[in-house]
């Protein structure tokens, strides 16, 4: 619109020298036009800085603020209890359910306040002790015998445990990706959901224990009195593959027979 304006007024002024029959100065009369059309677009730029800065002003200070019954997706919202400003009708605050502590409720900075609030909040019914133990019932399925021992969650042995089901019942890696064993595990034990690894990490597990089991039996077999019987076992696979398996038979100290595979 400004634009039209300035093409307007040019227009009016050739139209007066036109008609005065007035021969200007060409050098002269650029030069007019030049800091005409930069007075006009200065005037213009300023003008809308300042209606750009209002804008931003007015956005910033109505984001500081909730609106009592706005929506709000973060589920954290639902433990505490909104504290309104009868003036503004605004949420200023919140109360949390639990322990009554009052909190921010700027949502500048999120939820972060709020979450790690109700993780620490000693009244919340979810949160538990971490290092407070239950006792737990153990069967030996070769002997059949119960123990009675302290039970506490640790997320590497639940990882290892894993990967031994894996190695034993041989399963494929990608079971811990599928629904169905994400659903007995937030069943048995839900705390471990969160931490159950992929395909790729179990397959690392496996690699490790691995590892650590060879290293195992080498102390074990550097340590033996007895001598070591060897034995040999061929067959061919589905895909007419030819395999040699490697086992090792010993005897321990206490008279008991041991058979591990060796390659």
């Amino acid at each position: 619109m400004n634009d039209c304006k300035s093409h307007v007024s040019l227009l009016v002024v050739c139209n007066i020298l036109i008609v005065l029959n007035i021969k200007p100065n060409t050098h002269c009369f650029v030069s007019l036009i030049l800091k005409y059309i930069s007075m006009e677009d200065h005037i213009n730029v300023e003008e809308g800085s300042d209606s750009g800065s209002a804008c931003r002003t007015k956005t910033k200070t109505d984001k500081t603020q909730i609106k009592a019954g706005g929506k709000r997706k973060s589920i954290y919202w639902e433990h505490f209890q909104d504290i309104i400003n009868p003036t503004t009708k605004k949420i200023e605050k919140v109360k949390c359910k639990y322990c009554e502590k009052v909190l921010s409720a700027n949502t500048n900075n999120g939820t972060s306040t709020l979450r790690k609030h109700l993780h620490s909040c000693s009244k919340y019914p979810h949160n538990v002790d971490k290092k407070q133990k239950k006792i737990s019932l153990f069967r030996d399925p070769h002997t059949e015998s119960v123990t009675l021992s302290n039970w506490s969650f640790d997320v590497d042995a639940c990882r290892l445990a894993l990967a031994k089901m894996v190695i034993i019942d041989e399963h494929s890696f990608s079971i811990v990706e599928k629904e169905g064993f994400k659903s007995f595990v937030s069943v048995a034990c839900p705390k471990f959901v969160n931490h159950i690894s992929s395909r790729f990490t179990i397959a690392r597990d496996c690699k490790k224990l691995y590892l650590c089991e060879k290293d195992t039996l080498k102390m074990t077999l550097k340590g033996l009195k007895s001598r070591i019987a060897l034995t040999t076992d061929c067959w061919t696979s589905v895909q007419s593959l030819n395999y040699l398996c490697l086992t090792a038979h010993f005897i321990d100290d206490e008279w008991n027979l041991h058979k591990r595979i060796l390659n």
